[in-house]
């Protein structure tokens, strides 16, 4: 309805608005209805009322607000409009939610003041359209709005874990490499060797020509020092082994580190180095992108700081490398 329209209305008596609205409260669909200044229903289209009473041959008029809706649905229409009848002042587009027995509904209200000829107020005029099944949609918007931020969170979550499974699959497998290489390196000790030494000097231990007559003895030292040798390279080898382990123990640790460090603390704003989750992102992507050959080049400060959650940081920038490494996988490119 135009302003002009709400202007006719209220130049209208009772008498002239039934002549000037009778088709239209006959046929509309919009919720149409005046009221006096009780706030008491005088006039009404048939869409209200078959939406209060639930029959088109139902009885509004002569009845308010607090015959059909709830109590403090119907407390708060009526404290609106009591204003309205104080004030002068429409109140003009709003989503006004109303419960009947419980269940609620929603409408998109317009309320002004109903005036005589002379320009008193003499009660209400509104109409309303609606608009449950639009609000039923925005609900349902953000309940998946949530669904696929929780959903991507996830997503997320899982992308690191997986990556972090395979850093640490892949230093196992160094360690079971160095373990190996280890177990192969004692099993080919000269142990035997001097055991077999041990005895010969044993058994000749009181026969001092032994060491100078007999070659045996003769060639003892040379054959010592050779073993000697043999096992300081054998020493070197399991300990640079042993080295090898240590450090990759210490990637695992490092690895599971990373992931508890951002896998806590989740909402919290805090003052972070954003070169160092990136690197971070990279290190816990670095055996998923090993697989792919992929190859990741750094361009940007050691130092960049901001105010922000660093574990959904943490979780972009993931996600950002798992869809560039989806998208080298699609290139036809050569190199991709």
């Amino acid at each position: 309805m135009t302003t002009n329209t709400f202007d006719s209305i209220a130049a209208c008596d009772e008498a002239g608005l039934r002549d000037k609205f009778q088709s239209l409260l006959h046929y509309t669909a919009d919720l149409i209805y005046f009221k006096d200044l009780n706030s008491v229903f005088t006039l009404c289209s048939d869409s209200l009322v078959e939406r209060l009473t639930g029959s088109k041959h139902g009885v509004v008029v002569g009845k308010s607000d607090f015959d059909f809706f709830d109590i403090d649905c119907a407390e708060k229409f009526f404290e609106d409009e009591q204003e309205i009848i104080r004030t002068g002042e429409p109140l003009v587009g709003q989503e006004v939610e109303e419960i009947c027995g419980g269940k609620s509904a929603w409408v998109f209200s317009t309320k002004i003041p109903l005036r005589d000829i002379n320009g008193n107020i003499t009660g209400t005029f509104g109409i309303s359209r609606d608009i449950s099944e639009q609000k039923k949609n925005e609900v349902n918007l953000v309940q998946a709005h949530a669904h696929f931020v929780e959903a991507s969170r996830r997503a997320g979550q899982a992308e690191i874990a997986t990556n972090v499974i395979h850093n640490i699959g892949n230093v196992l497998t160094s360690i079971k490499v160095a373990l190996a290489q280890s177990e192969s390196i004692s099993s080919e000790l000269a142990s035997g060797k001097l055991d077999r030494v041990a005895d010969l000097i044993e058994t000749h231990a009181e026969d001092s020509s032994f060491f100078e007559a007999d070659q045996r003895g003769g060639h003892l030292p040379e054959y010592l020092r050779t073993i000697a040798t043999a096992f300081s390279e054998d020493k070197r080898k399991l300990a640079k082994e042993l080295s090898d382990c240590k450090r990759h123990l210490e990637h695992i640790s490092n690895i599971v580190a990373q992931q508890q460090t951002h896998a806590t603390g989740a909402g919290s704003m805090e003052r972070v180095n954003v070169s160092e989750l990136v690197a971070d992102a990279i290190q816990m992507s670095s055996s998923s992108l090993a697989r792919h050959n992929i190859r990741i080049q750094k361009n940007y400060p050691d130092e960049v700081f901001a105010d922000t959650d660093k574990h959904q940081v943490l979780q972009i920038v993931v996600n950002l490398m798992r869809n560039a490494k989806h998208a080298c996988q699609d290139s036809t490119n050569d190199p991709r």
